[in-house]
């Protein structure tokens, strides 16, 4: 199933090159006034069951724009562009994230980031890698010496709470802040150790699926702002780190309830 992954995941990468260099074209409607989905998102996802169900066609699939097909006890999570908005805007920093699962545990993981040719992989209790090196996460140890990432998807959903509290509370609290304004590039950012952090807050199974496998498998950790496990398919709170900093930038973070 690895390199039935690999393989789908590097050909929806390339998919998605082609359609960013044709964005003149892209037809793009909006599910929300902020919140888009292109062209480009459908045509990539409907390849990407159509390629699982052809090979596997008693497996069930989460999908994004498709929401959920039955199967059996494996299911395969899709984000066909997390970070769409980077997409339609021309910039890199977007991926394809491809999971699998069997019996609700993660077993596979891919993202793939094509404009920034990067190609994450992992598969559980093997490690994870980058464009076929193994990765790891850093070890630095101290929130002032960190830097974190954060997003404002709750602005876009129009949501009640919102992220600026902690993000003006954190802000003198480390060396850096970034926003990417893509989960699965932040959590592999971290897997590969080049940021120590991340939260953010409304985030959806499908957002993190594939990328919280390569973050755990590169040593990172990944929970809600107080340190619990993460449960059902949407994510008021979501905090990830390299698991020397968890502690510390839980304290830190403000809770919504």
């Amino acid at each position: 199933m690895y390199a039935f992954l690999k393989e789908m995941i590097i050909i929806a990468g390339k998919m998605a090159v082609d359609y960013q260099n044709n964005l003149s074209t892209l037809d793009v409607t909006h599910k929300t006034l902020k919140d888009m989905v292109s062209e480009a998102d459908l045509a990539i996802e409907a390849f990407i069951i159509k390629t699982i169900a052809a090979r596997y066609p008693d497996h069930a699939i989460l999908g994004e724009e498709s929401g959920s097909h039955r199967g059996n006890t494996y299911r395969w999570i899709i984000d066909p562009i997390d970070g769409t908005t980077n997409f339609l805007h021309g910039l890199p920093h977007y991926g394809v994230s491809i999971a699998l699962e069997k019996e609700g545990v993660g077993i596979l993981g891919a993202v793939n980031a094509p404009s920034l040719n990067a190609l994450y992989m992992a598969e559980k209790g093997k490690g994870a890698t980058l464009n076929g090196q193994p990765i790891s996460v850093s070890n630095g140890s101290k929130l002032i010496e960190s830097i974190v990432a954060s997003g404002f998807y709750c602005i876009t959903l129009n949501k009640p709470h919102n992220n600026f509290e902690n993000f003006v509370n954190i802000v003198p609290k480390i060396r850096g802040m970034r926003q990417h304004d893509s989960a699965v590039i932040e959590l592999c950012y971290i897997a590969s150790g080049l940021i120590e952090g991340y939260w953010e807050m409304y985030l959806n199974l499908h957002d993190i699926a594939a990328a919280q496998i390569i973050l755990k498998e590169a040593g990172g950790k990944i929970t809600d702002y107080q340190g619990n496990p993460l449960k059902n398919e949407m994510f008021p709170e979501l905090l990830a780190t390299n698991g020397h900093i968890h502690s510390q930038l839980s304290a830190e973070l403000k809770s919504i309830n």
